[in-house]
């Protein structure tokens, strides 16, 4: 089972606060988690010696150090999520050299800005690829999949669409469960304990990520009985949603389930208030950002007045995440407070997206060191040990 948490805005970035915990089964298709490791691990394999030849053999690989790439998004309409990842990367790379690295390799971070355009990926990959022994995030992994296929290198996606279990060589974040089960969980908990039971519509990105969250919401019409009464989608960078937002206020939603980034939460809420129609909210977690309420209430980041001014934009906004509150005592919650504070990072600059970086790497870390045990790092290695591993334990609970 799964362990979810909806949130309510209640004035406070969701990692901050659990407020209600909702067991539910997870749907199929949705990763599953459970057996690895987050700390360093010492091992007996012996580095490389550097020469050229074992460099040919291992891209990535010198006598003290392993490459890592980051296909990142740092230019663009998904700018401030493409550097929060990348921000989460390096949270979790160099707190791990601090305490050692794996088996003897410390490890070196190489981020290349793919733009989430398909042509700039392209480029940005072409020059990853030769460099490093896998890609430890990738912002727009659909752009590159192939390729990296091609290439024999291991990919961890951006995003755990469950699609992506299809595809031998992308590795879906262990600490992640699949938008469909978020969706699913929502809808469960709407019309159960929330008592959200109403008519209702769904929003969602036109791309994989979209279709993700409506086989979660098809799911939901099926085993759950949500009383569906409309489907809208919008492609990403959309200018706004005033056209999807009107027909879910025609078609009579109370409840929508809205699955996007936190721009279009924002659209929509904007183009819902006026229209004079004000449903209850059920947001995945990519769809909302900590910044939303200081956007939302025009002002600088960091003003408070802007902050009680967006504030009354989200109160019927619910966040549905497989996220442990922050503060939660679990081991992998407890490495990532630690690697926070000692990282000088304040808890408001903490998100989702800081979140899903550091994670995404520890995921490429459990993976790693098992190729180590192997004594095989070299490409055909690295995706082995992907293959051998039946399970990986974060140390974060949900959603294994």
């Amino acid at each position: 089972a799964a362990v979810y948490a909806v949130y309510p805005w209640c004035g406070q970035q969701f990692l901050d606060a659990a407020l209600i915990a909702v067991a539910l089964p997870l749907i199929d298709g949705a990763p599953e988690t459970g057996g690895l490791l987050t700390a360093p691990v010492a091992t007996t394999v012996a580095p490389s010696d550097g020469g050229d030849e074992q460099v040919a053999i291992r891209p990535g690989i010198t006598a003290d150090t392993i490459r890592v790439g980051v296909l990142a998004s740092l230019s663009g309409d998904e700018a401030a999520v493409g550097r929060s990842l990348v921000d989460g990367q390096y949270l979790y790379w160099e707190d791990l050299d601090r305490y050692g690295g794996i088996g003897g390799y410390q490890i070196d971070v190489l981020v290349r800005d793919g733009g989430l355009d398909p042509d700039q990926a392209a480029g940005a990959y072409e020059t990853l690829q030769p460099q490093v022994a896998l890609i430890s995030s990738s912002f727009g992994t659909a752009m590159i999949a192939e390729e990296a296929l091609a290439d024999g290198l291991l990919v961890v996606a951006d995003s755990p669409v469950a699609a992506w279990a299809d595809l031998p060589n992308v590795v879906i974040d262990a600490a992640q469960a699949s938008y469909a089960a978020e969706i699913w969980a929502g809808a469960s908990w709407a019309l159960g304990d929330g008592g959200f039971a109403g008519p209702a519509g769904i929003l969602h990105q036109d791309d994989a990520y979209g279709e993700d969250c409506l086989t979660g919401y098809r799911a939901a019409i099926n085993d759950l009985g949500l009383n569906h009464t409309a489907m809208e989608s919008y492609s990403a960078g959309a200018e706004d949603l005033n056209e999807q937002t009107a027909a879910l206020a025609g078609a009579g939603a109370e409840v929508v389930y809205l699955c996007g980034d936190p721009l279009a939460l924002g659209q929509f809420l904007v183009a819902a208030d006026s229209a004079g129609y004000d449903p209850t909210v059920i947001a995945t977690s990519a769809s909302y950002s900590p910044h939303l309420a200081f956007a939302l209430g025009d002002g600088e980041y960091g003003d408070d007045d802007a902050e009680r001014d967006g504030l009354a934009w989200l109160g019927g906004v619910y966040v549905v995440s497989p996220v442990p509150a922050y503060e939660d005592d679990l081991p992998g919650m407890s490495a990532f407070r630690r690697a926070v504070d000692e990282a000088g990072i304040t808890t408001g600059d903490i998100d989702l997206g800081l979140w899903i970086g550091y994670t995404q790497a520890a995921t490429a870390h459990a993976i790693l060191t098992t190729a180590l045990q192997s004594q095989d790092l070299t490409r055909a290695g690295i995706a082995a040990a992907f293959h051998d591993t039946t399970s990986i334990d974060l140390g974060f609970g949900a959603p294994a």
